[in-house]
């Protein structure tokens, strides 16, 4: 008992000591943390006060130039505000050449999916030995029900393509890659783009 109590006495100093020094260390790193914070916060504060001072001159030398007063101001930004509100509806003719460029895709992809059992079924007859009848036979099938869907599809899609061209007036299909159909392309990926970040804000706020 007197040894292990002598022996406890003896590790006694060196807990301590790691203590010591567990607390120097937090305490150096709280002092540390806490000067890089307040010269973060006074550096950025310099900034912003030299941002402030330097855009106070710009506007008022804008100011005196354009005859303008603070008064203005909110009257630009109800005007900028009407402006992005009428940019969320756009006129209806533009509405249906947006409608017409994505049917126009569509087209294009139906087009090609009509291409594969054609393409499937001349290789079939081609590309066989005509010995494999059963072979031959089991593709064909295979093609022409893909085909019969194909068809169908890209019917619809001729359909579409024809109305939206009635409806505008067009008297030549849009060409993919034209003048118009490339415009109304950029709008309407704008828009989607547009709704996926008001889809997010959405949930945003949810989350919130």
């Amino acid at each position: 008992m007197v040894g292990a109590f002598h022996g406890h006495l003896d590790w006694h100093p060196m807990y301590i000591h790691r203590h010591q020094v567990i607390e120097e260390h937090y305490t150096f790193w709280d002092t540390h943390k806490y000067v890089a914070l307040s010269t973060f916060l006074w550096n950025h504060y310099r900034e912003a006060l030299k941002s402030v001072q330097m855009l106070t001159a710009e506007l008022k030398a804008i100011k005196c130039e354009l005859g303008l007063s603070d008064g203005d101001f909110p009257g630009f930004f109800a005007e900028d505000h009407i402006y992005l509100e009428t940019l969320k509806h756009l006129p209806p003719r533009d509405q249906l050449c947006i409608h017409y460029v994505e049917v126009l895709n569509e087209l294009t992809g139906q087009r090609a999916d009509w291409d594969v059992p054609c393409k499937a079924g001349n290789n079939a007859l081609t590309g066989t030995n005509a010995t494999i009848l059963k072979q031959i036979n089991q593709v064909l099938k295979q093609a022409c029900v893909h085909m019969d869907s194909s068809y169908a599809k890209l019917q619809n899609a001729e359909m579409l393509v024809a109305h939206c061209k009635t409806l505008l007036s067009v008297d030549e299909r849009w060409i993919i890659g034209s003048k118009e159909y490339s415009g109304f392309k950029e709008e309407a990926t704008l828009r989607k783009y547009c709704a996926v970040l008001d889809e997010l804000e959405h949930l945003s706020h949810k989350i919130v």
